[in-house]
């Protein structure tokens, strides 16, 4: 049941995304902890509102659901080897909902900081690495020593942007 739940949150984000997709949005994998999908809307060159929904799960006993939305805002810009980067930073808020031993789960408060490279080889696709430090407040603290402790996000994706 908690893993057809997780497949049917997965396939609406992907539906939704092809559907509304834009030479503004891309939609990929993102690899890390946790697991999941990306999805990210451009407005401007300096502005993105970015969309992570994954599964925990894989390397602890327990599992959940993570959603994060985030405002991503260019840092800096570049080129290497005529492949454009950008450097970005901003908040990102989110949680965990729990299924595995239990419900449970929290709300997240992170600085999400994020390098990405357009791979000009393969058009429309490009690499992320993703950091992203902050709080973490857990709904229930029977699981948890202290009512709000620091934790992250992390990953590499990689996406393809909609032409």
């Amino acid at each position: 049941m908690k893993k057809k739940f997780l497949l049917i949150c997965l396939l609406v984000l992907t539906a939704s995304g092809t559907v509304f997709a834009s030479s503004k949005d891309k939609l990929g994998a993102y690899i890390g902890w946790p697991l999941g999908l990306s999805y990210s809307h451009e407005f401007t060159d300096l502005v993105e509102l970015d969309l992570i929904a994954a599964y925990n799960g894989f390397l602890s006993g327990r599992g959940g659901l993570n959603v994060y939305l985030g405002a991503l805002f260019t840092l800096v810009d570049g080129s290497v080897d005529g492949n454009p980067w950008a450097l970005t930073l901003g908040p990102s808020v989110g949680g965990t909902i729990g299924f595995i031993g239990g419900v449970y789960g929290g709300l997240d408060i992170l600085a999400d900081l994020r390098w990405e490279i357009d791979i000009r080889e393969v058009k429309g696709f490009n690499i992320f690495i993703d950091f992203a430090p902050g709080l973490m407040v857990p709904f229930k603290s029977e699981y948890y020593k202290t009512p709000v402790w620091f934790g992250y996000r992390a990953g590499v994706g990689l996406r393809y942007r909609f032409q």
